[in-house]
């Protein structure tokens, strides 16, 4: 498998009715949280200034595989993404120290 770390961020000024967009907000907490279970979404943070942006861990088979995946998410087409393939530093603290450690 291979690490990716995705910042995904939203235009708020979408253009969407509130109601369509709670419905697409809602669909989208719900992939995520498949997505999490099936161990392709490892961890997610807000970044505090972009209101609807994010930072995530991810693992895919390949660039493909997780391409393929982000294209399921409700709000794709409204996204941008930034997608980074990361892999182990040997100066990790989580290497040398009783911190969990990402398999």
């Amino acid at each position: 498998m291979t690490s990716y770390a995705v910042h995904i961020n939203l235009d708020q000024a979408l253009g969407l009715p509130e109601e369509y967009l709670g419905e697409l907000r809602a669909a989208e907490a719900r992939r995520a949280a498949q997505l999490a279970e099936e161990g392709t979404l490892l961890r997610l943070w807000r970044t505090p200034e972009e209101s609807w942006g994010n930072f995530g861990l991810w693992e895919a088979v390949d660039d493909a595989a997780l391409d393929s995946v982000l294209q399921t998410l409700p709000l794709y087409r409204w996204m941008q993404i930034a997608v980074t393939r990361i892999s182990e530093h040997p100066s990790d603290p989580a290497l040398h120290s009783n911190l969990p450690r990402q398999e």
